[in-house]
This record gives structure tokens, C-alpha cells and sequence, in this order.
């Protein structure tokens, strides 16, 4: 390597370095609070509005606390009341779709629904290809042998 390349990579360095710590400066990320997800909306958005004034008439309101904390619009005394709330209800399972479907099939079948803690079991299952199955596999090979009886017996039937 000649002493220019090396000038130059150096260089580049230095530049990398720079965007670097320009990108760094510019995160937004560094201010957010605990449990907050997005970039605080500005006062006069009227979805922040709306949730702001949800949570005012009913304090339990969880989509009202998931939007507070994961937007991160109270100052940190309130943010970190309404953060132990959203801890406890996401713990709790609320915000887990899959689970209230799996809730609301259980209400209307009468059956129980699975513990959480339970370790479900596992299929014990030959690996298949996505787009075929063993009755489809059993189909196709049963048309294969038709077809060639048939030929068969055709040829046969021909050459008499």
C-alpha cells in the first residue's frame, strides 16, 4: 500500500466518526422515557387529545395508558404511575391479542383456556413440503400407476 491510500482511509475514517456522532446527535431516542415506544406527538394532535381526555374520564382505561406511556406525553411523576399500570396489565395479558381470540373461543365453546405457565405439546410429525400432504402424495401415485396400466394394456391390446 502506498502512504496516500493510507491517507485517505484515514480520512474516511474520520469522516464515518463524524456521521456517526452527527446520526447520535440526531436520535430523538435518547430522551424518551422508560416504556415509550414513539416520538411524543405535538399538543394540538387530536389523537393525543383523545387520549389524553380518555384517561381523565376513566384512569383504567388500558388503550388509554398504552397510548400516555408509549408515547411518552406525561411528565415523569404520572409516566411512571401510569408505567407500573402498563406493566401490570401487559403482564396480565391484555394487550395480547391472540390471547382475548383465544378467550372469546373458550366463552363460546364452554372450554377452559390453557394456563399461561403450560408448555404446550408438541405434533410429532414427518417434515412435508408446504404445498403437498400424504393423501395428496397417495393420489398422485395412484394416477401414475393408472395411466401406465392403462398404456399398458393398450400396447398390449394393439400388438395382438
Amino acid at each position: 500500500m502506498t502512504g496516500g491510500a493510507e491517507k485517505r482511509k484515514a480520512g474516511e475514517m474520520a469522516d464515518n466518526d463524524e456521521e456517526a456522532q452527527e446520526v447520535t446527535d440526531l436520535d430523538a431516542r435518547r430522551y424518551f422515557k422508560d416504556g415509550q415506544r414513539f416520538v411524543t406527538p405535538i399538543n394540538g394532535d387530536s389523537t393525543r387529545g383523545f387520549y389524553e381526555s380518555l384517561l381523565e374520564e376513566k384512569p383504567d382505561s388500558h388503550l388509554a395508558i398504552r397510548y400516555c406511556v408509549e408515547n411518552g406525553l406525561f411528565n415523569s411523576e404520572k409516566h411512571a404511575i401510569l408505567l407500573k399500570k402498563y406493566y401490570s396489565l401487559k403482564s396480565s395479558g391484555v394487550f395480547n391479542a391472540n390471547r382475548a381470540a383465544m378467550q372469546r373461543m373458550a366463552l363460546k365453546t364452554g372450554e377452559s383456556l390453557p394456563s399461561p405457565n403450560r408448555e404446550l405439546k408438541r405434533i410429532k410429525s414427518e417434515p412435508m413440503d408446504a404445498n403437498s400432504s400424504p393423501d395428496k402424495k397417495k393420489k398422485k401415485k395412484d394416477k401414475k400407476k393408472k395411466k401406465k396400466d392403462k398404456k399398458r394394456n393398450r400396447d398390449s391390446s394393439d400388438s395382438e
